[in-house]
């Protein structure tokens, strides 16, 4: 039997009733990996008490051969505690938590595996392409040679993620140089998982980010939401950076992350939420905790959320040409 020690990876998807994306998240994995992959990477389902057929599809890999950890929730225990259920029994020294509707494209898992066995990272950045093209022809991510970076300031790597340090499928963090932390205080903040990866890459000597698209993202993009768009991403965020500046985490830093999501993260999502309305209703003022005398906040995403829905849609095609070079 293979030790713990010698688990490179853990690949753990967190689910909730989306057998529909799950199988071809799971299939994904499936016709890439081999014995020898298996031994270096494992793979975690933890099914949150779904009621659609999410356990026969995972019993139906099993079945296969396919050497699936498998958590089988018997009632329902958040979001957040299912995240926590896959980072608490994860056996790889890494962990994705991959998105149930996302999935790791062709030779990805090789790719990733042996990046992480010959080199020490607190945080790897890895990019997706829209889940529409999952299938679309491009090469095996094996073949390819990869464009990456490697940062030894955590700031200038933050400044690099930006908005993407909430992105759960595009971080693998190195779990065995976290702390012991108090992960009570994050629970309500729909963004349990930034603190897990500041911790790691704050306490590394290194980060990596990659720039070769390893995952197709956002399958079920029409169901996404279900929480205050501005609280989570204007408030929360930032609440947990400020709470890393002991770690040396700059305002500097924390400013620029801040103009990129009033710029480039908000505008279209608030136009999306308008239209969709699968976010909580909430005033757009909440962002003023820490936006208030900001004039991307004044000038962009303020008339986008409060003038008609018509002229705000114009108002964003205006501001798309003009966005480089404000950027």
């Amino acid at each position: 039997m293979e030790s713990k020690s010698e688990c490179i990876l853990s690949i753990c998807i967190p689910t909730y009733n989306r057998a529909r994306f799950l199988v071809n998240s799971i299939e994904s994995l499936y016709q890439q990996m081999d014995d020898e992959l298996y031994r270096q990477v494992e793979v975690m389902v933890s099914n949150n008490c779904s009621t659609d057929n999410t356990d026969a599809i995972v019993k139906e890999y099993i079945d296969k051969g396919m050497p699936i950890t498998y958590f089988e929730n018997k009632v329902n225990i958040g979001a957040d505690g299912n995240f926590l259920q896959c980072i608490r029994y994860a056996k790889g020294k890494y962990v994705l938590l991959l998105g149930d509707d996302d999935l790791l494209l062709k030779g990805s898992v090789a790719t990733l595996a042996n990046i992480l066995s010959r080199d020490g990272y607190g945080l790897v950045y890895i990019s997706g392409r829209p889940y529409a093209e999952r299938t679309a022809a491009g090469p095996d991510i094996a073949s390819v040679d990869l464009i990456g970076q490697t940062y030894t300031n955590i700031n200038r790597f933050l400044m690099m993620e930006h908005i993407s340090i909430t992105f759960i499928s595009g971080n693998i963090f190195n779990k065995t140089i976290l702390p012991e932390f108090n992960f009570d205080a994050y629970r309500q903040s729909n963004l349990l998982q930034v603190p897990f990866f500041l911790h790691a890459a704050c306490r590394a000597e290194k980060n990596l980010f990659l720039t070769e698209r390893f995952i197709a993202t956002g399958g079920d993009g029409d169901n996404n939401g279900g929480y205050g768009l501005f609280t989570v991403f204007g408030v929360n965020l930032f609440d947990i950076f400020y709470s890393f500046k002991e770690y040396g985490i700059t305002d500097d830093t924390i400013e620029y992350i801040a103009n990129r999501m009033l710029l480039q993260f908000l505008p279209e999502f608030i136009l999306i939420s308008r239209k969709k309305r699968n976010f909580l209703a909430e005033p757009i003022t909440v962002l003023e905790k820490y936006h208030r005398n900001n004039w991307r906040y004044r000038y962009v995403d303020y008339p986008l959320y409060t003038m008609p829905f018509f002229l705000a849609k114009m108002y964003f095609l205006v501001y798309k040409r003009i966005r480089k070079l404000l950027m």
